[in-house]
């Protein structure tokens, strides 16, 4: 009894158009998650100044001028920063804000935050944190974009560029 073996061979002539398609595939791919990440952070700058606008809205006094504080931090974003806020902010903000700015434009979620924070030994006051977002996020400093996810506008950029200023180089350890 005698067995033959079949084996199954491409045709040359198909695998170069073959490897193309799989590279622009893998090209595609890569394209179609650069632009999911790019409309996360639009979405999150379009929600940031919808939420911007409704609160001069909201603020707006009796005679229908917007108060001048929130005016002042809507026409001049730098304003918005101050230096005594960026001077008391935590050690461990710092830290997460400079991870944050070598990461823009991703966010990072709250776990990557808390190990951040944890990782360069600071006890972590979990009330504090979701206090500290929350503050940052009004602030205008960092932005949601999605479920426990922020990422840092170019507010939080200037705090960056201030926080590097005040420390003359000399940045907090970082993760």
């Amino acid at each position: 009894m005698t067995t033959t073996t079949t084996t199954t061979t491409t045709d040359s002539s198909l695998d170069q158009p073959i490897a193309e398609r799989k590279k622009r595939l893998a090209d595609l791919d890569r394209k179609e998650q650069e632009i999911k990440r790019e409309r996360l952070i639009v979405e999150a700058e379009l929600r940031a100044y919808v939420d911007a606008a409704a609160r001069v809205t909201a603020n707006r006094s009796s005679n229908g001028v917007p108060s001048p504080s929130l005016n002042s931090s809507i026409e001049s974003p730098s304003s918005s920063v101050s230096a005594h806020a960026v001077q008391r902010m935590p050690e461990s903000w710092r830290i997460i804000f400079m991870e944050l700015a070598k990461r823009r434009p991703d966010p990072l979620s709250n776990d990557e935050m808390r190990g951040i924070i944890t990782s360069s030994g600071i006890e972590l006051n979990d009330p504090n944190f979701r206090q500290m977002l929350y503050t940052y996020n009004e602030r205008g400093w960092i932005v949601r974009v999605r479920q426990s996810s922020y990422a840092l506008t170019d507010i939080g950029m200037r705090v960056v560029e201030m926080l590097k200023t005040a420390s003359g180089g000399l940045l907090p350890m970082q993760h």
